[in-house]
């Protein structure tokens, strides 16, 4: 599969530009080298069913100054409504996952707690 280079999402077989970043797709994310000799490992901070909810999610982890990129690893003839069988993982770098995590879970409950308010 291809991605961006730039924003990091993941893109099906025959695309070869990233419709919002207008940059040509590599096949594989480069390796990044921060201040230690091994790669950084990326680990799964949400699984959610559905594309639009991976992007939302990553939105928010970006504009907290928190890398995070979406992968697709969902059966292609599956539609996303499936569950189980559309995973689409929330990745942050392994580094990131505790600040990433306790973000995540803040948002969520002031979600839930704008709904008790409205009722």
């Amino acid at each position: 599969m291809p991605y961006c280079p730039s924003c990091g999402y993941e893109f099906q077989k025959g695309i070869t530009t990233c419709p919002d970043c207008k940059v040509p797709l590599l096949d594989k994310l480069p390796e990044t080298n921060g201040t230690s000799e091994e790669s950084e490992k990326w680990v799964v901070v949400r699984r959610v069913s559905i594309m639009g909810e991976g992007k939302i999610i990553r939105g928010l982890l970006i504009a907290n100054n928190i890398p995070a990129v979406v992968e697709d690893s969902s059966f292609g003839m599956i539609p996303e409504s499936m569950g189980d069988l559309s995973v689409i993982k929330v990745m942050v770098r392994e580094q990131d996952k505790g600040a990433a995590e306790a973000l995540l879970k803040d948002q969520e409950e002031s979600v839930a707690e704008e709904d008790v308010s409205e009722d």
